[in-house]
């Protein structure tokens, strides 16, 4: 029905530029989320389970990835920046979102916009797993978590650089990106 009357709405797009500056750099693009740590550690081993998702389902499948997770994960050392802001420290999760629900339903990002310029980026410094299990029905239902080192910001540009040697692991839209370092834009109204 929206194609039939030629509904369209111009979104944002984020645009990533993955690689060392000074280095020749790899740029890609997402529209919905993109995230470092512990999501991309889980879309790392769903993308392996093709059958599994098509017997299990998407949902069912991204949960048992979790909970296979939650056991291995060691949090990342980070730097996270832009404008005006600078945070240094173990990372449970950093997500850059454009919108809302990434991972079959989970709704990481309650105050993310489509259209409005702007990452939601929501990090998740020294937050233990068993804290992000008990909050689990809040990211079902896209309610902002309330703990002290999981943080919900707005901005245009993110800058991801690893520390102390840590191999942070991208993903964006549901496929493995690469590495960080990362530098992502928000391209206002782009598609």
């Amino acid at each position: 029905e929206l194609i039939k009357a030629r509904s369209v709405q111009y979104i944002d797009v984020g645009k990533m530029e993955i690689g060392s500056p000074g280095e020749e750099n790899r740029i890609a693009f997402f529209n919905n989320v993109a995230d470092a740590g512990f999501g991309a550690e889980v879309v790392s081993e769903v993308n392996g389970v093709h059958l599994r998702k098509k017997i299990l389902g998407g949902a069912l499948t991204f949960f048992l990835a979790i909970f296979r997770k939650f056991f291995k994960y060691k949090h990342k050392m980070m730097r996270i920046s832009w404008e005006g802001f600078t945070w240094e420290g173990p990372v449970l999760a950093l997500v850059v979102a454009n919108g809302q629900f990434f991972g079959s339903g989970y709704g990481i990002a309650p105050d993310a916009v489509i259209d409005d310029g702007h990452f939601q980026v929501v990090l998740a410094g020294n937050v233990t797993m068993l804290d992000y299990f008990k909050n689990f029905g809040n990211l079902r239902k896209s309610k902002h978590i309330d703990l002290p080192d999981l943080t919900y910001h707005k901005t245009n540009h993110v800058l991801v650089e690893p520390l102390e040697g840590a191999r942070v692991l991208i993903e964006a839209d549901g496929e493995i990106q690469g590495l960080a370092p990362i530098r992502f834009e928000c391209l206002n109204a782009a598609v």
